[in-house]
């Protein structure tokens, strides 16, 4: 499942520079954003388009107890069992 908000790298104290080869790297591998004013300094926000690559690429390596943080069901914290609730 892929997450309908934006997503930003919060990379505000990189250079200009630095943040240009990262665009640079992320675009080699599909995945395409921009850089986004926030306050004084910029940051990368990614296309929506890149976002569906960019789940792909990092969900086998999201533990279940936060995949919640990147737009996928959140995780069942408790289940009934024989009508009790067992965490």
């Amino acid at each position: 499942m892929v997450s309908e908000s934006d997503v930003y790298f919060n990379t505000q104290q990189f250079t200009d520079k630095d943040q240009l080869k990262l665009l640079k790297k992320l675009d080699e591998i599909g995945i395409s954003g921009r850089l986004n004013k926030d306050k004084h300094y910029k940051r990368i926000r990614l296309l929506k388009s890149s976002i569906v690559i960019l789940n792909k690429l990092i969900e086998p390596y999201i533990i279940p107890s936060i995949r919640y943080k990147v737009g996928y069901d959140p995780v069942e914290t408790c289940s009934l069992v024989k009508e009790q609730i067992v965490f």
